[in-house]
């Protein structure tokens, strides 16, 4: 199948990231095109031989974006179109091209909160009505998580078969477990952005709200806007020496295989959580708050440990918890099951599907 993929932007972050790795492994041809502007991961596609076209579009004007879009489905003849955001702009492109080329097939590829990527106020009124008009002429929906399928539910009632559930994939080829030198003290680790509602500052607190006899140390890999004040909350608790901020780094394996728990504090919903599954890859248990799909990557008790209530007292608790399975050895079965699970998030699962769905004639 020739699979035209339609996304705002080719920079670091995850939807790009996503579909960069998901082309390795495809038996489809995928095209790529960036609505906004190009970036570091559309330059790795070229590079790598991926049709990419960056159309670089007014945000006032879509005329020359939709013929654009038209050229490069004739051109590479297309048989799929995947839209990958909630935008107007898209959405608006996305009902030109079914109209010029009736015969393709549509897919919404839902990776967030669809009810909160829609807006709010005349924007969300209007973002709902074009999605629910696409949706009405796609084959289907794909929703990286039961949770996210959810919500796409709340905009399109009663369209469950239409919507097949596709979790995200991680490069175990990338990921391995390695089995660790265990020290005297915990290593907690956490990987993402630093900002409110990531709950990094809810990690600083639990550290310092821990027994004295749990011995951590904790390494954010990360930056973003609340850095600055996470490093003040650490000084002004007196936990600073048990903090490390290592900034933004392409060496993440490292960090993780240096590690001895992923601790995921969002306050957030999440739509999935790929970090958490590399880790999990590696073999880490993780820490996290039972949010949005979380409890669909991680069993309590199992590969790691959840609590429902966003606090860091909870937080505190879950630690000391792994902390003693530290002391006692018991840690060692927690991280091969978190390896086991990581097994069902494949990247290369996750491509086979999508060309199922793809090729597949209609949703039942």
């Amino acid at each position: 199948m020739n699979v035209l993929h339609m996304q705002l932007s080719g920079g670091f972050g995850g939807i790009a990231t996503l579909s960069r790795e998901i082309s390795k492994y495809s038996q489809d041809q995928n095209v790529f095109v960036f609505l906004f502007e190009g970036g570091c991961v559309a330059d790795e596609m070229k590079a790598e031989g991926i049709p990419v076209y960056v159309l670089n579009a007014s945000h006032k004007s879509d005329r020359k974006a939709k013929q654009e879009y038209l050229d490069i489905c004739r051109k590479h003849n297309i048989d799929v179109i995947v839209s990958h955001t909630g935008c107007f702009m898209e959405f608006r492109i996305l009902l030109f091209l079914k109209k010029k080329i009736p015969t393709a097939k549509i897919f919404m590829y839902e990776h967030c909160d669809m009810v909160g990527a829609m807006g709010v106020g005349w924007k969300g009124i209007v973002n709902r009505m074009l999605y629910r008009k696409c949706f009405s002429m796609a084959q289907g929906g794909i929703a990286i998580s039961k949770y996210v399928k959810g919500t796409a539910l709340q905009l399109t009632p009663g369209e469950d078969s239409k919507i097949e559930v596709v979790y995200n994939g991680v490069d175990l080829d990338k990921f391995q477990y390695i089995k660790r030198e265990r020290k005297d003290y915990l290593r907690i680790i956490y990987v993402g952005r630093i900002v409110p509602e990531k709950g990094c500052d809810l990690l600083i607190q639990a550290i310092s709200d821990l027994p004295q006899n749990v011995k951590v140390k904790v390494f954010f890999v990360g930056e973003g806007t609340d850095m600055l004040e996470c490093k003040r909350m650490a000084a002004e608790l007196g936990v600073q020496d048990k903090i490390s901020f290592e900034g933004k780094s392409n060496r993440v394996r490292d960090y993780l295989y240096a590690a001895d728990v992923f601790v995921h504090p969002a306050r957030c919903p999440e739509g999935f959580g790929i970090t958490l599954v590399e880790a999990m890859a590696t073999g880490l248990p993780c820490i996290a708050f039972e949010k949005g799909a979380i409890p669909e990557l991680i069993t309590s008790g199992r590969e790691g440990f959840l609590e429902k209530d966003v606090d860091a007292g909870k937080l505190a608790e879950m630690i000391s918890q792994m902390y003693e399975k530290l002391c006692d050895g018991s840690i060692e079965a927690m991280s091969r099951n978190a390896v086991e699970k990581a097994r069902i998030f494949d990247i290369k699962v996750t491509a086979h599907k999508l060309h199922e769905l793809y090729e597949m004639e209609e949703r039942i």
